[in-house]
């Protein structure tokens, strides 16, 4: 797109390169590898994924767990104040 508005040997080599990096991830996608590649990578997620569960809800009862008093700091009178 570049090189037909600056119309420059720069422009254009980069849009050279712009379509062939378009035409290679065509090329990853339209092969067997990433396909195979993206299916054990669903079921590592599926094997992790109540296990993440579970940490999320440990760290969620601990942001949520309400605090204990804490004792004041300082003289007590008589009076309890």
């Amino acid at each position: 797109m570049a090189a037909s508005v600056l119309n420059s040997p720069g422009a254009i080599a980069v849009s050279v390169q712009v379509v062939r990096a378009y035409v290679k991830l065509r090329e990853l996608l339209a092969s067997d590898k990433v396909i195979k590649d993206i299916a054990l990578l669903k079921q590592v997620a599926n094997l992790h994924g109540k296990d993440i569960g579970e940490i999320k809800k440990i760290l969620n009862y601990l942001i949520e767990a309400p605090e204990e008093p804490k004792q004041q700091i300082g003289f007590k009178t008589k009076d309890g104040k």
